[in-house]
C-alpha cells in the first residue's frame, strides 16, 4: 500500500513521532507532491519538533504533478473569472493547491490520499481516490500493531498540544 500525504497530516505524524511506523505501514511508498515539500520548507522557521527536515526523511519520495495532469481534474474556474489566479476547483470544492496536488498525485499512483480537510475528503471520494484522515492512520498503526493504543493517545496529545485538531471524518 502507498501514501500520498498533505501537508497538515504529515506534520502531525511528524510531531506524533510516528512516521517510521507510517512508512512500515505503507510499504509500497510514502510521497509528497512537490507543492507539499514547498509549504513544508517554508513552515521550517516554526522549529524541528513542529515541521519535519524533508531531508532527514530521504525515503518520502517527492514527486512533481505536471499543469496537465491536474487540469484534467479541475474543475472550469467560474464565468467571469477565467485568466485570475484561483484555488484549485474539484466537483464544487475549493481546495488549496497542496491538498488537490495530494489528491491527483493518489490517483495517479493508486494510493491513500492522507488528508484532514473535510473538502479534500469529499473530492477525493468523489474521485474514486482512496483516502485517509490523520486519525484514521493513527487507528490503522494501532490495528497493525506498529504502536500501541497508549502510544496513539500520547501521539494525539502531542498534535493537539500544538494547536492542530486533526479531522474526524463525518461520514464515509
Amino acid at each position: 500500500m502507498k501514501a500520498v500525504l498533505d501537508t497538515s497530516p504529515f506534520q502531525a505524524l511528524h510531531r506524533a513521532d510516528v512516521l517510521d511506523e507510517v512508512r512500515r505501514l505503507f510499504h509500497g511508498g510514502v510521497f509528497v507532491p512537490e507543492s507539499v515539500e514547498v509549504q513544508t520548507f517554508g513552515a521550517r522557521r516554526l522549529g524541528r519538533d513542529i515541521v519535519p527536515d524533508m531531508d532527514d526523511l530521504p525515503w518520502i519520495e517527492v514527486l512533481p504533478v505536471s499543469p496537465d495532469e491536474s487540469g484534467a481534474l479541475e474543475s472550469a474556474p467560474p464565468p467571469g473569472r477565467r485568466g485570475l489566479r484561483r484555488k484549485p476547483s474539484c466537483g464544487g470544492f475549493v481546495l488549496d493547491r497542496e491538498e488537490f496536488d495530494v489528491i491527483v498525485l493518489a490517483r495517479r499512483l493508486g494510493a491513500v490520499a492522507v488528508l484532514d480537510d473535510h473538502q479534500g475528503l469529499r473530492c477525493a471520494t468523489n474521485l474514486g481516490v482512496r483516502s485517509a484522515t490523520t486519525l484514521e492512520v493513527m487507528a490503522s498503526l494501532v490495528q497493525a500493531r506498529l504502536i500501541g493504543v497508549n502510544e496513539a493517545r500520547l501521539g494525539i496529545e502531542q498534535i493537539e498540544a500544538t494547536g492542530y485538531f486533526p479531522t474526524r471524518r463525518r461520514s464515509r
